[in-house]
């Protein structure tokens, strides 16, 4: 198998354990997918995800700066990491901070998935999450 299909089989396995709610399951593959190529930003970002869904707010935030310094491959990538950055800063009772990275997204263009409505959304009101974080 050549790497670029053994990521792309190490990441759907992950996206398989993240959408059953198995996140260290997810990390794992997503990491094996890291261990191939340093730089391939899905992986990085799908990384992210778990960590954030894991309530390991610093984790998924350097998984999220690290998915913007890669590949940025596929591109909705990007708009979705300001996303998610600027959610953590508002976790962390830091709007401003948030708000910066919701207009990066912004300035992005990208729509892919409702982007644009989200940062619309978010820049209005403050993401508030349920469940379980550790800020750190």
């Amino acid at each position: 198998m050549s790497p670029d299909i053994k990521i792309a089989v190490l990441i759907n396995r992950g996206e398989e354990f993240a959408n059953d709610s198995k996140y260290n399951d997810a990390i794992d593959q997503y990491q094996k997918a890291v261990d191939i190529d340093a730089r391939n930003s899905l992986a990085l970002f799908r990384m992210g995800e778990a960590l954030f869904e894991l309530g390991n707010l610093q984790a998924a935030a350097g998984q999220f700066r690290e998915a913007l310094n890669g590949d940025l491959k596929p591109k909705w990538v990007e708009v979705w990491a300001y996303i998610n950055m600027g959610k953590i800063y508002d976790i962390r009772g830091q709007r401003d901070r948030a708000t910066t990275e919701y207009q990066k997204a912004a300035n992005t263009g990208d729509d892919a998935y409702g982007a644009q409505g989200e940062v619309e959304k978010l820049l209005k009101e403050p993401f508030r999450r349920a469940g379980k974080t550790t800020i750190g």
